[in-house]
C-alpha cells in the first residue's frame, strides 16, 4: 500500500528512502533521485481530480470520497488513503458503527447500479428487465448474532441518505429488539392493512429519522396441522392464499434476452448485406477501395458504381487524388493505353500536390482549379478511347507542368479528372451528384473542360453546369446547338457545320462531281452524328454535288472482282465516313476488299472522330487492314503538323520563333521521353494541344483579372468574350461567338495508313492560324489549298 501511494503522489519524496528499501535497493543519492521524480510525475499525473482515479475501478472511488457520506472520506487526501483506513491494521482507529454503515451502504449501492435503468445515452436493459425487489430471507434473527443489528444498519443507512435501493428483507425471529420498543405486531389476518399503515406512515416516520420506520411486523402464527385447518376462521385461512396479488410484473417485451438484439438484427442485417453488395459493386466497377472512406479524410474524390447494363457496372465521379485512378479494368486487361492513362492521371495528382504546398508558400499566387471531364472507362478495354483521352490529359498535364514551377509568376494549375463512363452515359448524373456540389464548394475551380464526345447525356450535363454559372470548355465537340445548354459554354473547335462546309471545299478543291456518305447505325442519343448528316445534306446539296448515301454493312467499292464490267474509275468521287473511330476499321476493310488499283478508287475522308483511330498504332497495323491513302478531319491541325520536330523539341519549319508551340514543343519531348510503354504515332496528337490550350486560356484569363481584384467564373467567362488568346493550335477567339466556327480546321492525310512512320500532311484547311501583327507573315505564307508552307 505504501509503494502504491507513493507512486500515487500521495507520499511524496519523504517516503523514496522506504521505497528502495521495499524493492531490495540501497538509497544512494542517484536512486534517490530516480524515485524522487517519479513521485513529483505522480503528484503531477494524479493531483486534483486525477488523485482519486484508479485503473480498473472506474467511478466506486468517486462515489466512496464525494457521495456516500460515511466514515468522513475528507479527512482523507485521496481514495487510497481512505481505503487504508478501512485495512484491518488500520480500523482500530475508526468508529466502528461508520465503518458498518459503509459497508451496508455500499452493498445497497451495488444493487442501485445493478438495477439502474437509465444508461448515458440509451437505457440500460440490464436494470429495466428487473421488476422485482431483491429479497433476502433471514432465519433465527437474534441480537447475539448480529441479526438486528444488520437490521439497525439498512434502516440507518437509508435514513441518512434518503436514497431508495430495491432490497426486501424478510427476517424471522423469536424476540423482538429494543428498537422495536412495545409494538404489537400485527396478526396474520390484519397483515394487508398493516401494510396500507406501514406505507400511510412510511413518509413521516422516514422524515423524523425514527429507529424502525422501515418495519413490518408480522406475528406468525404456530404451524397448523393439516387435520385442523378447518378451524381456522376466514381471515386466517386465506392470509396467504392470495399470493398471485404479490406476482411482480413480467419484464417489458424489449427488455427480454434477445429481443432487443433480434429487432436490431432485422433492421441492421438487411442495411449490413445492401452495404456488403454495395461495398462489391464499388470494387467490382473498378473504385478503389480507400475511395470508400475518402470522404472522411478527404474531399478530393468522389466515386460511385455505375450499372450500365448487365455485367457493367463502371465507376464513375470525380477525384483530384491518387486515392481514385480511373481505369477500364485493371492494368493488364486495358493493355498499354490503360497504362497510358493511369500514368497521366497518378502525374496530374502529383501536379496538385506541388500546386498546394507552392501556394501555401506563395499565397499570393492564386491556386486556380478545372475539371477534365470524360468518358475514361470502359467494359472492354478501348485503346482508341483510352488514348483520345491520355492526349487531353497530356495536353493539361504539360500545362500544369509549366505553371506549377517556384520562380513562375500567375496562377498554379490543380486538375480534378471526372469520369462520365464509357460513352459518357453518366455525364448528367456525374455533373448534377458530383460536379455541381463540388463546384459550390471550391470557388477555386475555375471551369469544366473536356466532355469528350457530343451526346445527349453531355448536352444535358453542360446544361446543368451552366445553371450554376460554371463555364463549360469543349475540347472536341462539334454537335450543334450546344451552346442553346448553356451562355457559358465555349467550344474551341469549329462545329459540325464548319466540318460540312470543309468537305464542301475540299470536294471542289478535288473537282469531285459526287459525294458518297457512308454512317453506321448510331444510338439516338449520339447528337454528333445526327447533326454532322444533317449539316453534310445541306452543304453539298446547296453547293450542287450529287450525294448518295449508305449505311449498314459497307459493300466493297470494287463489286464483283471477277466481273470486269464493274471495274471502273471512281477517282472523281468522295466517300465520306460519319460515324464513331470503333467502326471505321471495319468500314475500311470492307470498302476496299477486291481492290487491286487504289488510283481508282474514290477519295475517302473520314470526319474528326476518326482521329482517334489514325493516332492509335495499334488500330492502324490491325489485321486485315488495307494499304491505302485515308484522309481526315483535324482539329489541332498546327500541333500534328509540327510532327516528328516536336517530339524532339523543336516547331519545326512550318513555325518560326515566337510562336507559342516553341514551350510547347520542349515540354512535349520531355513527357514523351518520360512515358514509357509501345511505339506511339510519330507526330503530336492534336488533342494535346486543344487541352493544353483550353487550359492556357483559363491561366490567362485569371492571370489578368487576378492583377486588379479576386478571381470569380464570371469574370473568366467575360474575358473570354473580350479576349482572344494565342494557342499552339491557333487563334482562340470568343468575341464574335461562343463557338470557335473561325479556328482552322483541315483535311490530313495519311499515304497509306498502315505506315506507322508516315505522318499526316495537310491537303486542305481553313480557318485562321495565328493572331495577325507581328506573325502576319505565318498567316500570309500558305498555299492554294490553305495549308501553311514549311519556311526557308
Amino acid at each position: 500500500m505504501k509503494v502504491l501511494r507513493a507512486w500515487m503522489g500521495d507520499i511524496g519524496g519523504r517516503d523514496v528512502d522506504v521505497i528502495a528499501e521495499l524493492g531490495g535497493l540501497v538509497p544512494d543519492p542517484a536512486t534517490k533521485s530516480v524515485f524522487r521524480f517519479l513521485a513529483m510525475a505522480g503528484r503531477s499525473l494524479f493531483s486534483r481530480s486525477g488523485k482519486n482515479w484508479i485503473p480498473g475501478l472506474g467511478g466506486r472511488p468517486r462515489w466512496f470520497m464525494r457521495k456516500q457520506g460515511f466514515m468522513v472520506p475528507k479527512h482523507s487526501m485521496s481514495f487510497l488513503g481512505f481505503a487504508e483506513r478501512l485495512t484491518l491494521t488500520q480500523r482500530g482507529s475508526e468508529n466502528e458503527k461508520e465503518v458498518k454503515a459503509l459497508l451496508v451502504h455500499a452493498f445497497l449501492e451495488d444493487l442501485r447500479v445493478a438495477y439502474r435503468r437509465r444508461g448515458l445515452i440509451l437505457p440500460r436493459r440490464q436494470g429495466w428487465r428487473r421488476t422485482a425487489y431483491v429479497t433476502v430471507l433471514l432465519d433465527n434473527v437474534t441480537v447475539a448474532n448480529g441479526g438486528w443489528e444488520l437490521l439497525e444498519l439498512i434502516n440507518t443507512v437509508r435514513n441518512k441518505t434518503g436514497e431508495l435501493d430495491p432490497l426486501l428483507v424478510i427476517a424471522v425471529s423469536e424476540e423482538q429488539s429494543a428498537p422495536m420498543g412495545e409494538a404489537e405486531p400485527a396478526e396474520p389476518g390484519r397483515a394487508l392493512t398493516a401494510l396500507e399503515n406501514w406505507r400511510r406512515n412510511l413518509p413521516s416516520r422516514r422524515q423524523r429519522l425514527a429507529s424502525d420506520a422501515r418495519y413490518l411486523l408480522l406475528r406468525l402464527p404456530e404451524p397448523t396441522p393439516a387435520d385442523r385447518l378447518n378451524d381456522l376462521n376466514a381471515d386466517d385461512a386465506g392470509a396467504w392464499g392470495r399470493d398471485h396479488e404479490f406476482a411482480s410484473r413480467a419484464s417489458p417485451f424489449l427488455a427480454r434476452p434477445w429481443v432487443a438484439e433480434s429487432l436490431v438484427s432485422l433492421a441492421v442485417v438487411p442495411a449490413l448485406v445492401v452495404g456488403a453488395v454495395n461495398v462489391r459493386d464499388h470494387l467490382q466497377a473498378g473504385c478503389s477501395p480507400a475511395s470508400l472512406l475518402s470522404g472522411w479524410f478527404s474531399d478530393d474524390v468522389l466515386v460511385e458504381a455505375y450499372r450500365i447494363g448487365e455485367g457493367n457496372s463502371q465507376c464513375v465521379g470525380y477525384s483530384a487524388d491518387a486515392l481514385q485512378v480511373f481505369t477500364s479494368g485493371g492494368d493488364e486487361k486495358a493493355g498499354e493505353a490503360g497504362t497510358r492513362l493511369r500514368t497521366l492521371q497518378l502525374k496530374i495528382f502529383e501536379q496538385n500536390d506541388r500546386a498546394g504546398r507552392l501556394h501555401e508558400l506563395k499565397p499570393g499566387r492564386p491556386l486556380v482549379g478545372l475539371v477534365y471531364f470524360a468518358g475514361l472507362t470502359h467494359q472492354e478495354a478501348d485503346p482508341d478511347t483510352d488514348d483520345a483521352v491520355a492526349e487531353e490529359l497530356e495536353g493539361l498535364l504539360l500545362r500544369q507542368r509549366e505553371q506549377n514551377t517556384p520562380n513562375r509568376q500567375g496562377p498554379l494549375l490543380r486538375i480534378v479528372i471526372a469520369n462520365g463512363a464509357e460513352k459518357m452515359v453518366a455525364a448528367d448524373e456525374v455533373a448534377r451528384r458530383g460536379l455541381t456540389p463540388l463546384l459550390r464548394s471550391d470557388p477555386t475551380i475555375m471551369g469544366v473542360v473536356g466532355f469528350d464526345r457530343t451526346v445527349r447525356q453531355t448536352r444535358d450535363a453542360i446544361g446543368s453546369l451552366g445553371a450554376q454559372g460554371v463555364i463549360a470548355l469543349g475540347t472536341t465537340l462539334t454537335g450543334e446547338r450546344l451552346a442553346q445548354s448553356s451562355p457559358l459554354y465555349f467550344q474551341l473547335v469549329p462545329s459540325n457545320a464548319q466540318q460540312a462546309i470543309l468537305i464542301v471545299g475540299y470536294a471542289k478543291y478535288l473537282r469531285n462531281t459526287k459525294v458518297t456518305l457512308y454512317y453506321p447505325r448510331f444510338d439516338k442519343d449520339d447528337v454528333y452524328i445526327e447533326t454532322l448528316l444533317k449539316e453534310l445534306r445541306t452543304h453539298l446539296k446547296t453547293a450542287g454535288l450529287e450525294v448518295r448515301e449508305a449505311t449498314g454493312a459497307m459493300a466493297s467499292l470494287c463489286g464483283d472482282p471477277e466481273d470486269s464490267a464493274n471495274l471502273k474509275d471512281r477517282s472523281d468521287e468522295m466517300l465520306f465516313y460519319a460515324g464513331r473511330e470503333d467502326g471505321f476499321g471495319d468500314f475500311l476493310t470492307n470498302a476496299v476488299r477486291g481492290c487491286h488499283t487504289p488510283a481508282r478508287l474514290p477519295t475517302i475522308v473520314a470526319d474528326d472522330a476518326t482521329s482517334r483511330f489514325m493516332a492509335q498504332n495499334r488500330s492502324r497495323s490491325q489485321a486485315g487492314l488495307p494499304a491505302v491513302p485515308v484522309s481526315y478531319v483535324g482539329m489541332g491541325n498546327l500541333v500534328v503538323l509540327a510532327g516528328k520536330d516536336c517530339l524532339e523539341g523543336r516547331a519545326g519549319g512550318r513555325f518560326p520563333a515566337g510562336t507559342p508551340i516553341d514551350t510547347f514543343c520542349t515540354g512535349m519531348s520531355a513527357l514523351r521521353g518520360e512515358m514509357k510503354g509501345e511505339r506511339k504515332a510519330p507526330w503530336v496528337g492534336e488533342r494535346v494541344g486543344v487541352a493544353y490550350d483550353a487550359a492556357g486560356m483559363v491561366i490567362e484569363a485569371t492571370r489578368s483579372l487576378s492583377l486588379n481584384a479576386p478571381v470569380h467564373r464570371a469574370g473568366v467567362g467575360q474575358w473570354f468574350r473580350e479576349n482572344t488568346f494565342g494557342g499552339v493550335t491557333g487563334l482562340v477567339d470568343f468575341t464574335g461567338s461562343r463557338i470557335g466556327d473561325r479556328r482552322n480546321i483541315a483535311v490530313l492525310r495519311i499515304p497509306n495508313i498502315r505506315d506507322l512512320d508516315a505522318q499526316p500532311v495537310c491537303v486542305f484547311l481553313q480557318g485562321d492560324l495565328y493572331e495577325v501583327g507581328d506573325l502576319n507573315e505565318v498567316n500570309r505564307r500558305r498555299s492554294e489549298n490553305g495549308c501553311p508552307l514549311a519556311g526557308s
